[in-house]
C-alpha cells in the first residue's frame, strides 16, 4: 500500500513538471506574436492565464504516468519531493516536445510574421534545440550516476531555465506598435473645362408623335430658340430632364 505522503510527493513533481510545459505554450504564444509587449500588466495576468490552463491539464498527465509508473513497476521507489529521476524525465520530454512545436510552428507561420520575427524565432527554436539534446544527455547520465548527482541535478535545471530564458531574450520586449495613420480627406477639385451639354426639350410632344414622323424622316417639331441650362436660371427644366 502506498502512504499518503508519497502522493504528496508524486503531486509535487508533477506540478512542478507541468509548470514546466505551460511555461513552454506561453513561450511559443509570445513568439508567435512578436507585436505583444512584455512590460505591461495585462499581459502578465495573461501570460500567468495560460501557464495556470496548460500547466494544470500537464500536471495532471504527469501524475497519472507516476500512477501508471507505481502501479506497473516491479518495485516501488517512492520519489522525494523533488526526483531528479521523475523531472529529469519529464523536463527532457516537455523541452523536446516544444522545440518540435516550435519548429512546426514557425515552417508554417513563417511567412506570416516577417523576416525579422520569424529570424528571431528561427534564433530560440535553435537554443531550444540545443537545450533538448543537453537534456536528453543529462537525463540518460544521471541514470548511470551513483555519486555527484546534484551536480547533475543543478547543470540540468541551469539547462531548463535557459530553454526558456533564451528564447524569450532573443524575441525581445516585443515589436514596437505603429502609429495609426490619420486619414485625410480628399478634396475633389472640379476640373476646368469649356464644353457645354445641350439638352434638347420636345414640349408638349409625347413619343406616340415622335416616332410614326422620325420613321418617315419627317420632323414633328421645328427648334424655335435654344437655351443653356445653368444652377441660376431654368432649375424646374434642368430638374425635369434630370429625373
Amino acid at each position: 500500500m502506498i502512504p499518503p505522503m508519497q502522493y504528496l510527493r508524486m503531486l509535487t513533481n508533477s506540478l512542478i513538471a507541468g509548470a514546466l510545459v505551460g511555461a513552454y505554450v506561453a513561450l511559443l504564444v509570445l513568439q508567435l506574436n512578436p507585436m505583444v509587449q512584455l512590460g505591461s500588466m495585462p499581459v502578465a495576468r495573461l501570460i500567468l492565464t495560460w501557464v495556470a490552463f496548460y500547466g494544470v491539464h500537464a500536471a495532471a498527465f504527469f501524475y497519472g504516468l507516476i500512477v501508471l509508473r507505481q502501479l506497473f513497476a516491479v518495485e516501488v521507489h517512492p520519489p522525494g519531493w523533488l526526483s531528479l529521476r521523475l523531472l529529469a524525465a519529464f523536463g527532457t520530454m516537455a523541452v523536446c516536445m516544444s522545440a518540435v512545436v516550435t519548429w512546426l510552428n514557425l515552417d508554417g507561420f513563417r511567412t506570416v510574421l516577417g523576416p525579422d520575427a520569424a529570424a528571431r524565432m528561427t534564433n530560440g527554436a535553435l537554443v531550444e534545440s540545443l537545450c533538448a539534446i543537453l537534456c536528453v544527455s543529462l537525463a540518460l547520465l544521471q541514470t548511470r550516476l551513483r555519486h555527484g548527482r546534484p551536480i547533475v541535478a543543478a547543470v540540468f535545471g541551469i539547462v531548463l531555465v535557459a530553454s526558456l530564458a533564451g528564447p524569450l531574450y532573443l524575441r525581445g520586449a516585443g515589436e514596437p506598435i505603429p502609429p495609426q495613420r490619420t486619414p485625410v480627406a480628399v478634396q475633389l477639385v472640379p476640373a476646368q473645362s469649356s464644353s457645354r451639354v445641350y439638352m434638347i426639350l420636345l414640349d408638349g410632344a409625347s413619343l406616340e408623335v415622335i416616332a410614326p414622323n422620325t420613321a418617315g424622316g419627317r420632323s414633328a417639331w421645328r427648334p424655335k430658340r435654344r437655351r443653356v441650362c445653368s444652377n441660376t436660371a431654368g432649375r424646374a427644366m434642368c430638374a425635369s430632364c434630370a429625373t
